[in-house]
C-alpha cells in the first residue's frame, strides 16, 4: 500500500488563488500585528508572489504534496520574528508532516523563543527546512539544532544535493533559477535559497512518500544514500 501524501506547512507571504493546483492546499491562514496585538485570520491571498514562488517549487519536486499556507506577511516583504514564533506556535496544534520556512531572523529577538518552539516541533516528529539568509553561510533558524538549514550555491547542478550531517548546515543544493508559477497564473525564474531550500522540501517529500515517515535525521541520511556527500 503506498504511503500519504504528506502535508507541508509552508510559512511565506501565503499563495494565489490562482494556483493550478489550489484543490491541494489544505489549510490556508494568515498572522498580523495590529495595535500591538495578533489577529489570526483567513489567509485568501499572497500581495509579494515569495510564498507562491516557494509553494510551486515545493510541489515540482513533490506533486502528491498537500499544502497548509501560513501567511505571515502583509503587502511588503517584511514580518517580525514575533509572528514567525507565533505561526511555529500554532503549527504544533496541527497535522503537518514538514515545515518550510524560507526566510531568516534578522535580530536576536525572540530566537530563545522561536528555539524553544522548535524543539517542540522537533519532538513532534516534524521535519523543519530552514533557508539560510542569502548572501551568508549561516542564520537563525536554519542553524538551530531542530531545522535542516538549507544554502544554495552556483556550482551545485539543478536537482543535486550534498548532504553533512555533521554540519549545522545540513544540505548544500544549487542555487540556479528554476520556473515556477507565480502571481496572476504566470510563469517566471526563481532562484536564491528560498529556492534551494523549497527544492530540498520537495524533494525530502516525495521520498517520504517513498519510504514512509521519516524524522529529520532519516531523510538526511536518504538523501545521503540517494546523492552522496
Amino acid at each position: 500500500m503506498p504511503n500519504r501524501n504528506p502535508v507541508i506547512a509552508v510559512i511565506d507571504t501565503g499563495i494565489s488563488m490562482s494556483i493550478s493546483f489550489l484543490k491541494d492546499v489544505v489549510g490556508n491562514i494568515s498572522f498580523c500585528i495590529e495595535s500591538n496585538a495578533i489577529y489570526m485570520m483567513d489567509g485568501n491571498y499572497d500581495a509579494i508572489g515569495h510564498g507562491t514562488k516557494v509553494t510551486s517549487c515545493i510541489k515540482q519536486y513533490c506533486p502528491q504534496a498537500k499544502i497548509f499556507i501560513v501567511n505571515i506577511y502583509q503587502d511588503s516583504l517584511a514580518t517580525s520574528s514575533e509572528l514567525l514564533l507565533e505561526a511555529l506556535k500554532y503549527l504544533l496544534t496541527v497535522e503537518v508532516d514538514m515545515i518550510n520556512i524560507s526566510l531568516s531572523v534578522n535580530s536576536e529577538e525572540n530566537i530563545t523563543e522561536i528555539n524553544n518552539v522548535l524543539k517542540q516541533l522537533y519532538g513532534q516528529g516534524k521535519i523543519i527546512f530552514a533557508a539560510v539568509k542569502n548572501g551568508l553561510g549561516s542564520s537563525f533558524p536554519a542553524e538551530s539544532p531542530y531545522c535542516i538549514g538549507v544554502l544554495g550555491r552556483k556550482d551545485i547542478p539543478i536537482g543535486q544535493f550534498r548532504i553533512d550531517n555533521t554540519q549545522t548546515i545540513q544540505i548544500i543544493t544549487s542555487v540556479l533559477p528554476e520556473q515556477v508559477e507565480t502571481l496572476q497564473g504566470r510563469r517566471i525564474l526563481f532562484g536564491g535559497n528560498s529556492k534551494a531550500t523549497a527544492c530540498t522540501t520537495g524533494r525530502c517529500a516525495s521520498i517520504m512518500i517513498e519510504k514512509g515517515r521519516m524524522n529529520m535525521e532519516t531523510v538526511c541520511q536518504e538523501l545521503l544514500n540517494e546523492f552522496g556527500r
